[in-house]
C-alpha cells in the first residue's frame, strides 16, 4: 500500500495538480458512470480539493468540466441527458458557489466542518431552486427534482468528507 501511495504522490508531483485536477473533472463522469451518489460524491470531492489547491484560472475549468463530460457522453441521466442542457448553467454556478463558499468560510472561521456543511447546503439549495424553476416551466422532468435537490446535498456532504480524508493523507506526504 505504501508503494501505491508513493507512486500516486510522485505522479501528482510530476503532472501537477494544475493539470491533473481539471483533467479529472472531465474524466470522472466517463469512468465513474455508476449511480449518482458515486459520481456526485467523486465530483464534489474534486470540487472541494480544487478550492484549496488550484489557481483561479483552473478553478473555473473544474466548475464546468464535469457537467460537460456528462453531457458530451450522456452517462449520468441516460435518455434524460438531453434535459441536462437546461440545467448546465445552474450546475456551473452551483459548483462555483460550493468552491467559493467553502474557501471563504474556511479562511474566515478555520472550521472545515462548518465550511463543508454550509457550502454543501448552499449548493443544494441553489440547484434545487434552479431545477424547481425549470420544472415549473416544463423544461425538465420530475426526475431532476430529487437528483438536483436532496441527492446533491448528500453527494456534496459525502464529497466534502472524502476530500478532508484525502487532504489529511496528502499532508502526510508533503
Amino acid at each position: 500500500m505504501t508503494r501505491i501511495k508513493s507512486f500516486l504522490i510522485a505522479r501528482a508531483d510530476l503532472v501537477g495538480m494544475e493539470q491533473m485536477l481539471p483533467a479529472l473533472a472531465f474524466l470522472i463522469p466517463l469512468f465513474i458512470s455508476g449511480p449518482q451518489w458515486l459520481t456526485g460524491t467523486t465530483v464534489n470531492c474534486l470540487l472541494f480539493l480544487t478550492s484549496t489547491r488550484l489557481s483561479k484560472k483552473n478553478l473555473y475549468l473544474v466548475t464546468v468540466l464535469p457537467s460537460l463530460g456528462a453531457l458530451t457522453h450522456g452517462l449520468l441521466f441516460g435518455t434524460m441527458t438531453k434535459y441536462l442542457i437546461y440545467m448546465i448553467p445552474f450546475i456551473w454556478a452551483a459548483n462555483f458557489i460550493l468552491i467559493w463558499t467553502f474557501s471563504r468560510l474556511l479562511s474566515e472561521f478555520d472550521n472545515v466542518w462548518i465550511a463543508v456543511l454550509a457550502s454543501s447546503l448552499t449548493k443544494s439549495v441553489f440547484l434545487y431552486g434552479g431545477v424547481a424553476a425549470m420544472f415549473g416551466i416544463g423544461l425538465v422532468p420530475k426526475l431532476f427534482i430529487a437528483s438536483m435537490g436532496i441527492v446533491q446535498l448528500y453527494t456534496s456532504l459525502s464529497g466534502g468528507l472524502l476530500s478532508l480524508a484525502i487532504e489529511r493523507m496528502i499532508k502526510k506526504y508533503e
